[in-house]
C-alpha cells in the first residue's frame, strides 16, 4: 500500500524543463547581437543630443544631544536613538517651509530655469521654484551615521553647490528660529505661571492663618504639639500611678491571706518585720518567753515570778496585736490611695484622648492646607530657577545641526552617464528581445524535436530523420552512412530484434508529412536483413509510390479482389525487397480495406514476406489508416516537425482506439540544429567540421 502511494505521488511530480528556451536562444544568438547593436548605436546617438546636468552635495551632520556651552542646565532635550528620529529630520529638511526660506534667501525665483517664467507674478514664480527645486534635490542618511546627504543637480556647477549649500544652511537656521520661539514662549507661560502661583500662595497662606484662629490652635511643635506634650505627661503620671497601686495591691494582698494565723508567721513576713515597732515587740516578745520558761523551771506555775512573767507576756501580745492591726489598716490605706490616683490619671488620660481624636480631623485638615501650600512654594521655586536659567541662555542658542562638508563645484556632469545609459537601453533592448524568445516558445505548441514532443505531448519518440533538400533516389540516402543510420535505428526500435513476422502501418498526423518517404526507407532497411513487402495503400495521394510505375496496372486492390495472381501485382526492387502498388480503385477504399478478404490476403503475403511495410493516407485525409490498425503488429506515426502538438496527441488517441497494436512516433524533416539523437548529433558534427575545416 505504502509502494503504491510512493508511485502514483511520483507519476504526480512536475518538472520544468527548460531545454526549449535555451535551444530557442541558442539559434537565435544571430538576432540577439543584431538587437544589441542596434540598441547600442541608437542609444549612443540619444545620448549625444541629451544636456548635462552637475549635482554637488553637501554633508549635514545632525547632533545626538545638545552641547553644554553653559553650567546651567540644558532647556531642551532630545532623544536621538529613537528609530524614526533622523527619518523624521530628513523629511523636515525637504519640507516645503525650509524650500521656500531657501528659494527666497538664494532668489531663486528670479532665475528663469527655477520660475517658470520672468512674466508671471512673484508667488507663481515662488511656487514653480518650490517645485523646481523639490524635484532636483535629494536628501539621503547615511547609513549607521549621524550624516545627511544633500545633493542638488544644476545645469550649471557653482549653481549647484550654491543651492545645495543653501538649502542646508536655510534647514539650520530654520530649526534654530524654532528652538529660540520654543524658548520665547515657555518664557512667557513660566512668568505667567510665577504670577498665578504667587497669587495662589498668598490665598493659601491667609486661609491658613484664619483656620488657626477660629479654631484657637497653637503651631507650637507642629498644629498638636501642646496637646501631644500634654497627653504624654499624663500618660508618665499614669504609668507610675499604675505601678504604685500593682506594688501596694500586691503587699496588702499578701499580708490579707495571713490574718487569723500565729503572730509568729504573721511578723515574719517581710512586709511587716522591717517596721520598727514590730522588731521591738518581737524583742519583748522573744524577752518575756524566756524569763516565763526560766520561772516556770525554777519557781512553778503559782509562783509570783511565774505570773509576773505570764503577764509581761499577755502585755506583749497585746500591743503587738495592736501594732499589726495599725500596719494592716496602714497597708490598706496605702493600697487605696493609689488605686485613687490611677483612676484619677487615667480619667485625665480618657478625657485628653477625646480631644486629641477630636484634634486630629483639624490637624488632617491643617496638614492638607500646609503641604498644598509647600508643593505651590516648591512649584514657584521650580518655576522661578527655570525662568532665570531661560533670561541667561537667550544668548547662548546653539543650532543641533552643522554643515560638516560643505557642497563644492564639480567637474563633471552628473547627467547623462552615456556608457552606462547606453549599456543599460542595450541590456534592456537584449533582455526584451529574450523575453519575448521565451514567451513565444512558452505559447509556441509546435513540436520541432523529440525532447519538445516528449514535454508537449507525453509521447516518445522512435526516432527522427532531417529535413532533405533535394532527393533524386531513395538509394541515394543509404550512400550516406548518418542518413542510413538514423533509418536503421528506427527499423531496430521497431521491430526490437523481432523474428515472427511483422506488419508495420505507416501514416502521418497531416499530408505531406513525408510518410511514404520514411515507409519505403524503412522498407529498404528491413530488406537487409529480411524479405520485405512494401504496400502502397495511400488511394489519395497523386504523387505517391505508385507513382513511380505508372505502366503496372495490377496491384493491391486487384489482388483483394482475386483478379490477378500476387506474382503479377508485385514489382521487385531488390533481391529482398518488393513493391505491391496500390492498383486501380473501383469502388471506395473504405469498402475495400473492411473486406473479409484482408486478413487472409495479409496471412497469405508473410508465408512469403517476414515483413509487411504498409503505406496509409494520413489521419486528417482519411479513416483508411484507423481500418489498417487492427490488421497490423505495430503503426508508426509519422510526425512532421512543426505540427502542433494538440493534432500529434488527438492522432495517437485514435490510433489507440482503433486497435491494440503498438503505436510509435517517428518525428521527420526535423532541421539539423534540431536533432538530438546519436545519429543526428554525428551528422550535425560532421557538419561543422566540413563548414570549418579548410578545403
Amino acid at each position: 500500500m505504502a509502494i503504491s502511494l510512493v508511485e502514483n505521488g511520483k507519476k504526480k511530480e512536475g518538472f520544468i524543463d527548460f531545454t526549449p528556451y535555451f535551444n530557442k536562444i541558442k539559434h537565435k544568438l544571430v538576432w540577439c547581437l543584431a538587437v544589441v547593436i542596434v540598441a547600442a548605436v541608437a542609444s549612443f546617438i540619444l545620448t549625444r543630443f541629451m544636456s548635462s546636468s552637475y549635482t554637488a552635495t553637501a554633508t549635514v551632520l545632525f547632533k545626538a544631544q545638545s552641547q553644554d556651552i553653559s553650567p546651567l542646565p540644558r532647556l531642551e532635550n532630545y532623544d536621538s536613538t529613537r528609530s524614526d528620529y533622523y527619518e523624521t529630520k530628513y523629511a523636515l529638511m525637504g519640507s516645503r517651509v525650509v524650500l521656500d526660506a531657501a528659494v527666497r534667501k538664494l532668489k531663486l525665483y528670479q532665475d528663469s530655469e527655477f520660475n517658470g517664467g520672468d512674466n508671471l507674478d512673484e508667488a507663481t514664480r515662488i511656487h514653480n521654484a518650490i517645485q523646481a527645486l523639490e524635484r532636483s534635490l535629494t536628501i539621503s542618511g547615511v547609513r549607521t551615521t549621524q550624516l545627511v546627504s544633500v545633493s542638488m543637480e544644476a545645469k550649471s556647477p557653482q549653481k549647484a553647490a550654491d543651492i545645495a549649500n543653501g538649502v542646508a544652511q536655510a534647514f539650520i537656521d530654520y530649526s534654530l528660529q524654532q528652538k529660540q520661539n520654543i524658548l520665547l514662549q515657555a518664557q512667557g507661560w513660566n512668568e505667567k505661571m510665577m504670577d498665578d502661583l504667587k497669587s495662589k500662595m498668598e490665598h493659601q497662606k491667609a486661609d491658613i492663618d484664619h483656620f488657626l484662629k477660629e479654631n484657637g490652635l497653637l503651631t507650637f511643635r507642629s498644629m498638636d504639639g501642646y496637646e501631644t506634650e500634654r497627653l504624654g505627661i499624663v500618660i508618665n503620671h499614669l504609668a507610675d500611678a499604675t505601678q504604685r497601686r500593682l506594688k501596694a495591691q500586691t503587699v496588702w494582698d499578701k499580708v490579707r491571706r495571713q490574718q487569723g494565723k500565729p503572730v509568729e508567721q504573721i511578723i515574719s513576713l517581710p512586709e511587716i518585720s522591717g517596721h520598727p515597732q514590730i522588731q521591738d515587740l518581737r524583742i519583748a516578745l522573744i524577752q518575756t518567753r524566756r524569763n516565763l520558761s526560766e520561772a516556770a523551771k525554777h519557781y512553778g506555775p503559782q509562783h509570783p515570778k511565774y505570773l509576773q512573767a505570764q503577764a509581761q507576756l499577755q502585755a506583749v501580745n497585746v500591743q503587738l496585736g495592736q501594732v499589726l492591726g495599725e500596719l494592716f489598716n496602714g497597708l490598706r490605706q496605702q493600697y487605696q490611695i493609689a488605686l485613687d490616683d490611677e483612676q484619677h490619671y487615667q480619667k485625665m488620660l480618657n478625657d485628653q484622648k477625646a480631644d486629641f481624636q477630636a484634634l486630629g480631623a483639624k490637624r488632617d485638615q491643617y496638614n492638607t492646607m500646609t503641604t498644598a501650600l509647600n508643593k505651590t512654594e516648591e512649584l514657584y521655586k521650580s518655576l522661578y530657577q527655570r525662568a532665570n536659567e531661560q533670561k541667561l541662555s537667550e544668548s547662548f542658542s546653539v543650532p543641533d545641526e552643522v554643515i560638516y562638508d560643505a557642497a563644492v563645484p564639480p567637474d563633471r556632469p552628473s547627467k547623462p552617464q552615456r556608457g552606462l545609459l547606453i549599456i543599460m537601453v542595450t541590456m534592456l533592448a537584449l533582455a526584451l528581445y529574450i523575453m519575448y524568445l521565451i514567451v513565444s516558445t512558452a505559447l509556441d505548441k509546435t513540436v520541432n524535436s523529440l525532447s519538445e514532443l516528449k514535454a508537449k505531448t507525453a509521447l516518445d519518440g522512435s526516432g527522427e530523420f532531417p529535413q532533405l533538400t533535394h532527393l533524386e533516389n531513395v538509394r541515394q540516402i543509404f550512400h550516406n552512412v548518418l542518413y542510413a543510420d538514423m533509418i536503421h535505428s528506427l527499423r531496430l526500435a521497431l521491430l526490437n530484434q523481432r523474428d515472427n513476422p511483422a506488419t508495420i502501418l505507416v501514416t502521418s498526423v497531416q499530408s505531406r508529412s513525408g510518410s511514404s518517404l520514411i515507409a519505403e526507407l524503412l522498407a529498404w532497411s528491413a530488406s537487409k536483413s529480411r524479405k520485405t513487402l512494401l504496400i502502397d495503400l495511400d488511394y489519395l495521394a497523386t504523387q505517391g509510390l505508385s507513382a513511380k510505375f505508372p505502366q503496372h496496372k495490377q496491384g493491391f486492390s486487384q489482388l483483394l479482389n482475386g483478379e490477378c495472381m500476387p506474382e503479377q501485382s508485385v514489382v521487385k526492387l531488390d533481391d529482398k525487397l518488393d513493391f505491391m502498388p496500390r492498383g486501380k480503385l473501383s469502388d471506395s477504399s473504405l469498402l475495400l480495406l473492411t473486406s473479409e478478404r484482408l486478413p487472409a490476403l495479409l496471412a497469405t503475403l508473410h508465408q512469403t514476406y517476414d515483413t509487411l511495410i504498409i503505406d496509409a493516407p494520413a489521419l486528417s485525409q482519411a479513416q483508411d489508416s484507423l481500418l489498417l490498425v487492427a490488421q497490423s503488429d505495430m503503426t508508426l506515426l509519422v510526425v512532421k516537425a512543426g505540427e502542433l502538438a494538440p493534432r500529434i496527441r488527438k492522432a495517437e488517441q485514435r490510433l489507440q482506439s482503433a486497435g491494440n497494436s503498438r503505436v510509435a512516433n517517428v518525428l521527420n524533416q526535423v532541421r539539423e540544429e534540431h536533432l538530438e539523437t546519436q545519429e543526428g548529433k554525428r551528422l550535425l558534427e560532421r557538419q561543422m567540421h566540413e563548414l570549418i575545416a579548410p578545403k
